[in-house]
């Protein structure tokens, strides 16, 4: 099970680095699915959903490997589609690792309680590729003044999860000043933002509709 993990997480990586082709991706997955259930992971009873039955479970047999491949490749894919929102694929996966940990706590599965209580208690770290404007960094220097943990190098950036502070920063280009605003709305204390003939050129009426949210954002002409 551990290996085909380890066949995913460097698919990820590679994907950061070069973008990989949907068809790639998909195949190694499979592969990496198959790995798992091939080592003994798989998926050999279903829940019978007809209530009246005298049997509660549906035995797979020959179906147990392909089910179980195409579970965990849904799943994978499905973690991955919620990951555009930050904290959304790591909350959703924390609640489903403490699941799994008191399930298997329960049913007395001491390997997978020890796994599921790594995932649970694990910190997030992303990385970012860019691939067109190598320029494109230049907010991080302010965002690091509200506290953040950003590493570049070249057009590489890996951000660390952590808590952020107010500070008085400055935008200097459209995107760089909006993650600046996103940034201040997640922090703690007050941020001071500069530069805000940039936000308004593709954000104009932005602090309008984020104070309409219940935002706290006194505009300063």
């Amino acid at each position: 099970m551990l290996l085909g993990a380890v066949v995913i997480v460097i698919l990820g990586i590679f994907d950061d680095i070069y973008a990989l082709s949907a068809k790639l991706k998909f195949a190694v997955q499979i592969g990496a699915a198959l790995i798992a259930v091939l080592m003994g992971n798989q998926i050999d009873y279903l829940s019978n959903p007809n209530i009246f039955s005298s049997d509660p479970y549906w035995h797979l047999g020959v179906l147990s490997i392909p089910i179980s491949v195409l579970w965990i490749v849904a799943i994978t894919n499905a973690v991955n589609l919620i990951d555009g929102l930050d904290g959304l694929a790591c909350g959703v996966s924390t609640i489903s690792s403490m699941t799994m940990l008191v399930i298997a706590l329960t049913v007395a599965e001491p390997d997978v309680a020890l796994l599921m209580a790594a995932l649970a208690g694990g910190t997030g770290s992303t990385m970012f590729v860019e691939n067109i404007f190598s320029s494109r960094y230049h907010h991080v220097d302010e965002l690091s003044r509200m506290g953040a943990d950003i590493q570049v190098a070249g057009r590489v950036a890996v951000v660390n999860g952590r808590r952020l502070h107010g500070a008085r920063v400055r935008g200097c280009d459209l995107r760089g000043g909006a993650a600046l605003v996103v940034a201040a709305l997640g922090a703690e204390g007050t941020s001071r933002i500069s530069g805000l003939k940039y936000i308004r050129r593709g954000y104009d009426g932005l602090d309008t509709a984020l104070r309409a949210l219940g935002a706290e954002i006194t505009t300063i002409l």
